[in-house]
């Protein structure tokens, strides 16, 4: 059987896999009525990279125990060792085979990439680390202290508005109050003065009203200036 291969091809062709120690087994398909066997030694292309399994290095399984399939048939999981500053530990890995597994001419082989290109990428020499911490803002809104510090913030930022809005509101009102009673003053002595002075010309005119002393005194009145000041209403001759 002849296809160009895929890691679906071998997904579609391959079958019934398991491992056993470092080898993989699959019943891959030759033709509508035939299947056959196949093997690979995962040891000749898979590493442990300090806990983590990884494609172009050997021997996985010196440093891993517990090596199983999961139930897709194609990924492999391991617990392998590892050191970080002179201490061992165990993680477990897993690494999906079918990156690598291609099924071509009835046979099934791994296409391995560059083994540099695997280094670089998995002990990345070239990078440097580093944490970098992020507040969790739920947990700390979540503390009883904080919530008591916020409520105490809000109601002492309304009592300071609440405050202020009433000041200026007062303020407002005693000039509009001060304003308006000039501005009222100015306008009833004006309207008095015009009806006295026409009162007085329509007097002499009609040769009518006070007579004497009395008419003198009202034509002065007329022509008299009014002013208002804190201490009440004043007339200049």
């Amino acid at each position: 059987m002849t296809q160009t291969s895929t890691s679906e091809t071998v997904r579609r062709f391959c079958s019934n896999t398991k491992i056993q120690g470092s080898v993989f087994y699959a019943e891959c398909q030759v033709d509508a009525t035939t299947t056959i066997t196949q093997s690979i030694d995962l040891n000749l292309y898979l590493g442990n990279v300090n806990g983590t399994l990884t494609w172009g290095f050997k021997d996985f399984a010196k440093k891993s125990t517990n090596i199983t399939l999961q139930p897709d048939g194609f990924t492999l999981a391991a617990d392998c060792e590892y050191s970080v500053s002179g201490r061992k530990g165990i993680r477990n890995s897993t690494i999906n085979l079918l990156e690598t597994l291609r099924y071509e001419n009835n046979n099934l082989f791994i296409i391995i990439p560059d083994p540099n290109i695997s280094k670089m990428f998995t002990e990345v020499p070239w990078m440097k680390f580093q944490v970098v911490a992020v507040p969790d803002l739920e947990l700390f809104t979540a503390q009883s202290f904080v919530k008591e510090s916020m409520v105490k913030v809000a109601e002492s930022t309304v009592e300071y508005v609440t405050r202020e809005m009433k000041q200026r509101v007062e303020k407002a009102i005693e000039v509009a109050i001060t304003e308006i009673t000039a501005a009222t003053i100015s306008r009833v002595m004006a309207q008095m003065q015009a009806v006295i002075r026409e009162s007085v010309s329509s007097g002499a005119a009609a040769n009518l009203g006070p007579s004497g002393t009395n008419r003198d005194n009202l034509h002065l009145f007329a022509e008299s200036e009014f002013s208002f000041s804190s201490e009440g209403i004043k007339v200049s001759a």
